[in-house]
């Protein structure tokens, strides 16, 4: 994964944050920061679309097949 999220807690000093930002960039990763919060920033984002996605199937309105193609093309999702 290209991406690591830093999260920052109440306790996380300037100097520690700071920190994991450069480790992250050192490891060749796109850096993003958030709050602690659930989920942070990409789960808490994606779990709706997954969500939603299963109960399309289970409704019978699209195939998992045709929601992969569907999602890949139209939102370019991987």
């Amino acid at each position: 994964m290209k991406l690591l999220e830093v999260i920052r807690t109440s306790s996380t000093s300037d100097e520690t944050f700071q920190i994991m930002l450069a480790f992250g960039k050192a490891l060749g990763k796109t850096t993003v920061s958030c709050k602690d919060t659930p989920g942070f920033i990409v789960n808490r984002l994606l779990i709706p679309y997954h969500a939603e996605a299963i109960r399309m199937i289970e409704r019978g309105d699209a195939t998992p097949e045709d929601i992969d193609t569907a999602m890949k093309l139209g939102a370019g999702y991987p």
